[in-house]
């Protein structure tokens, strides 16, 4: 007579302590990855918040400098912009745009060409007539 072959019987047998020593020993090592990936991690993340503060640290160095130069440079502007107030060695040039009508009189014939004309007009000096 064959003996059935129970649950308990298989929990007893060597097989089953194989599978499951095989089983623990896999999950031990992904659990040792797993770990090591998180330190690793955890570790970039320590590194980038160091690196934020001493950013932002610089940032608000730069914006004091700024802000001291930035009103500085402002005050001269509104001088010389406003009051019209020069360096004293200084030569002030004013240029002043011309408006559309006086520039279409540059034009001697009154034309309105295209630039690549006005250019090859400009270089080789030709006059050029409306065809």
């Amino acid at each position: 007579m064959k003996k059935d072959f129970t649950l308990k019987d298989f929990l007893n047998s060597k097989i089953f302590f194989v599978i499951l020593v095989l089983f623990l020993s896999f999950s031990f090592i992904f659990l040792l990855k797993e770990l090591k990936k998180t330190k690793k991690k955890e570790e970039e993340l320590t590194f980038k918040k160091e690196e934020i503060a001493k950013l932002k640290e610089e940032n608000k160095t730069l914006e004091e400098k700024t802000s001291e130069k930035g009103l500085d440079f402002l005050k001269e502007r509104e001088a010389r912009l406003e009051l019209g107030l020069k360096k004293p060695g200084e030569n002030v040039v004013i240029i002043v745009k011309q408006s559309e009508t006086e520039s279409s009189e540059v034009n001697t014939k009154g034309e309105n060409l295209s630039n690549p004309v006005l250019w090859w007009t400009y270089f080789f000096k030709k006059t050029l007539s409306k065809k």
